[in-house]
């Protein structure tokens, strides 16, 4: 209870300093998770007749910029009721829709309505296991609400009327021809004649003029990328390789005499340059190569759940591949996009760090490695909720999930699974590809 007092202490602050609604629900999502302890968390907004998840952080995505029915919501229930909901098991609440809710990892939840007697927002709490959130996890998260409300009322959100206008809400002249038309349908106006027809039909003709000139642009550019990341893993990775060989070779014959040590130490430090050289260069072949593409395979996830995190983080994580993911088993994989999603959504609410790089390696082992350079671990995180269901995800394949300070500071984060269903590649550089 003294960390949730702290952490809900700090929050408070937070809020006090938020000038914004973006602000507002910046702080929201990272300190609904870190006070109670969930695996998830979302801001969700009263949109009129709908809820509108506006934010989350979470171990995998569950719902952010999605609008659901407010009567078919159990966030929207809690705001329509004016009333905190406890969900230990969703499967048998009558309120929960179900079929938003099983193709996530949420199996209980908590809600607690921002705004009273008229809630304009709530937050909710996620589990990957059944869990009843306690009376001071949900009076925790209820002061919470007050602060947020606080904040909102500041930044002039106090009701539904003031929330963030919706497409049906704007000046149809300000829109484009076919989200006016669009905006009209939905609204119930209808299409108006003649004039939103030709709108239509103009808004169509510029778009395919638009889209074929950025095809060829598009196509232009793939085929520059692809035979540069082709000069660069046939001559330069291919020339890395071959000076790595011949220092090893060298490193063999000195033997183990007092005066070659100093030479070989010199080997060493550049075989271990030339060895970062090449995964560097790795990741920027496999950018330049699938960059263009829309990834659907485990490394373009990885890709994409590292680019989201560098909005909270406030700079890029480095992403490196070693080889063959593709051979990774699909329920693996889907734990491995898991795991990093989480790890960075700590990095970014805890680390305090400038710098974070995520390795991933499939071979006779699959190891995941991300890597900060930050305050280093914390004692009380390592042993918290998030960072025991990573190790629950690895221990269920016989691996292992390890918390250690990194060499020159920061936190080494190392989720490891055997995988016998991989099969070894060649002794060369492996291309990453992702799934077509």
């Amino acid at each position: 209870m003294i960390e949730c007092s702290r952490l809900l202490a700090t929050s408070k602050e937070r809020l006090e300093a938020s000038e914004s609604l973006e602000a507002v629900q910046h702080v929201v999502r990272s300190a609904a998770r870190d006070i109670s302890g969930a695996d998830g968390a979302t801001f969700v907004l009263r949109d009129e007749d709908r809820c509108y998840y506006v934010d989350e952080d979470a171990i995998s995505p569950l719902w952010k910029g999605q609008r659901f029915p407010i009567t078919n919501c159990i966030s929207g229930w809690a705001m329509l009721n004016s009333q905190t909901v406890v969900v230990g098991d969703i499967e048998v609440d009558d309120r929960i829709p179900l079929a938003a809710y099983r193709p996530t990892f949420v199996k209980s939840l908590a809600i607690v309505p921002v705004g009273k007697p008229d809630p304009v927002a709530a937050i909710g709490c996620y589990w990957a296991t059944q869990h009843s959130a306690s009376r001071d996890e949900t009076r925790a998260l209820e002061e919470l609400a007050e602060a947020v409300n606080s904040a909102m009322e500041r930044v002039g959100l106090s009701s539904p009327a003031t929330l963030p206008v919706t497409p049906t809400q704007f000046d149809t002249e300000t829109l484009s021809p076919a989200d006016r038309i669009r905006t009209r349908r939905e609204s119930g106006v209808g299409l108006r004649g003649l004039r939103d027809l030709r709108d239509l039909r103009d808004s169509r003709d510029s778009r395919d003029s638009r889209d074929s000139r950025d095809s060829q642009e598009l196509v232009e550019l793939r085929e520059d990328h692809e035979r540069i990341a082709r000069d660069l893993h046939d001559t330069v990775l291919q020339e890395l390789f071959a000076s790595a060989m011949i220092l090893q070779s060298a490193l063999g014959t000195l033997g183990t005499l007092a005066d070659n040590r100093a030479v070989a130490d010199q080997i060493n430090t550049a075989l271990a340059s030339i060895d970062r050289s090449i995964r560097d260069l790795r990741g920027v072949v496999f950018g330049l190569e699938y960059g263009h593409a829309r990834l659907n395979g485990l490394a373009g996830r990885v890709l994409a759940i590292a680019a989201d995190a560098s909005r909270t983080l406030g700079f890029k994580p480095d992403v490196t591949f070693n080889g063959p993911l593709d051979s990774i088993d699909d329920e693996v994989g889907h734990d491995i996009k898991s795991v990093v999603a989480e790890l960075l959504s700590n990095v970014g609410r805890h680390a305090e760090a400038s710098s974070v790089t995520v390795e991933l390696s499939a071979g006779p082992t699959v190891e995941l490695c991300v890597i900060d350079d930050g305050r280093g671990p914390d004692p009380d995180r390592v042993a918290g909720n998030g960072l025991a269901n990573l190790k629950f995800r690895a221990e269920r394949y016989g691996g292992t999930f390890e918390v250690s300070e990194a060499a020159g500071g920061g936190t080494l984060a190392r989720w490891r699974v055997p995988s016998p269903i991989l099969t070894p590649g060649p002794a060369r550089f492996e291309e990453v590809r992702p799934d077509e």
